[in-house]
């Protein structure tokens, strides 16, 4: 099976670890540490392994997604190789024991105008339709409705214009373009939306998407998100 997007990830952790692209340490030991375990997961004591399908699965929904603004909009997304590594890798690494995510958490720095918010909008919608998880919860928090609208808006649109995305999960539209409302799956019970903060104790989210967090005036919106999570096996489902 071809997965040019997943070879694309790990071309860039080798570029970064062999100095070919410049970073800064962060970005190095994650790069490092991800060839590393490609090597120690050759071992049966290493109790993870990479699946190149799965990560394949997630960038490949990602880029057929489409651009909803400027001059790109109805376009597909192109994830560039950075891109590439922060998305799909951590969707590839499960533990062998049960099969689970090896990763529940992923934490991105990103400067202005890198598509953090469109990426970040595939991502969500990919969590919310194609993950295999049913009833899945995915929210887009911020601390105003506003900023939660700057993920949430695109991936509404995103949904709005693929008529066949929306009939292969049975996607309802809530809302108007002016005024998006709740994304809902009539074939799965799931739902995407925007949330100020956060839920409310009832919630189960199966991905938490929270933008702009060097902004959030407590921890209490991530440790909602967090601890809510913990009815969830966060398996890949296939």
């Amino acid at each position: 099976m071809r997965r040019p997007l997943t070879n694309k990830a790990n071309k860039y952790a080798r570029d970064i670890v062999s100095g070919k692209i410049l970073a800064c340490q962060y970005v190095i030991s994650a790069c490092q540490r991800h060839l590393n375990d490609l090597e120690r997961a050759r071992k049966k004591s290493f109790p993870y392994y990479f699946n190149p399908d799965m990560s394949e699965k997630m960038l490949s929904f990602a880029q057929n997604m489409e651009h909803t603004k400027g001059k790109w909009a109805g376009k597909p997304l192109f994830l560039e190789p950075w891109q590439c590594f922060c998305l799909g890798i951590p969707f590839g690494w499960l533990k062998k024991g049960d099969n689970l995510r090896r990763f529940r958490e992923i934490f991105l720095l990103v400067p202005r105008k890198n598509g953090k918010s469109i990426k970040g909008a595939a991502l969500g919608n990919y969590m919310f339709a194609a993950d295999g998880e049913a009833g899945s919860e995915v929210f887009s928090v911020a601390n105003s409705l506003k900023q939660a609208h700057e993920v949430f808006r695109p991936a509404w649109l995103m949904t709005a214009a693929l008529p066949d995305y929306r009939k292969h999960f049975g996607i309802e539209l809530g809302g108007t373009r002016k005024n998006p409302g709740n994304i809902f799956s009539l074939k799965n019970n799931s739902r995407f939306e925007a949330l100020i903060r956060k839920p409310g104790d009832g919630a189960s989210p199966h991905a938490w998407i929270q933008d702009e967090y060097h902004e959030a005036k407590s921890e209490d919106s991530y440790d909602t998100g967090k601890t809510g999570m913990g009815s969830r096996c966060h398996s890949p489902c296939g």
